[in-house]
């Protein structure tokens, strides 16, 4: 995982692009017994396609690309043992748009999810959402929510170049 002032990001990555390319899907269906699992990219969808899986804690960070994590998750019906779920969208260290990051029609569709429905405890990293969304969210699912608000870290002469 990437602490904030680490100079890298950790990621998997299965070619020189920054995505991951199923290798997170091709991995944790080797591991039939896996309870809890961190990692520091989203995996794609064939993480999603693994057959049921007895998962309970899952601690992830987007890496460079969230690939729509939270929305095939909400689609899912493999993590019906998932009970504690830690996601931090995407660490801002070079002014990423905002419409980059996950967005809050995907925490919707997220929390009225049936995927959703075992999940006590949220812990929520990064993510670009007003306090009337986070509220809206809390209001639709009445559990463990805590939202975390991070940045990454620059070097100051990293930033002294870019003025």
């Amino acid at each position: 995982m990437t602490d904030l002032g680490d100079h890298n990001t950790s990621i998997i990555q299965r070619s020189n692009e920054f995505d991951e390319n199923g290798i997170i899907g091709e991995l944790i269906s080797r591991m039939p017994k896996l309870k809890s699992l961190t990692l520091p990219s989203a995996p794609d969808k064939s993480f999603f396609k693994i057959g049921n899986h007895p998962l309970k804690s899952l601690k992830l960070q987007a890496g460079y690309d969230h690939q729509n994590f939270i929305e095939n998750f909400s689609e899912s019906s493999n993590y019906t043992f998932l009970t504690q779920f830690d996601y931090t969208d995407l660490i801002d260290f070079n002014d990423i748009p905002k419409e980059d990051y996950t967005s809050f029609e995907s925490y919707i569709k997220l929390f009225k999810s049936k995927a959703f429905s075992t999940i006590q405890h949220f812990k929520l990293r990064n993510a670009m959402l007003s306090k009337e969304q986070l509220f809206h969210l809390q209001n639709i699912k009445d559990i463990q929510f805590l939202n975390i608000k991070v940045h990454g870290g620059r070097y100051i002469s990293h930033l002294m170049r870019e003025k």
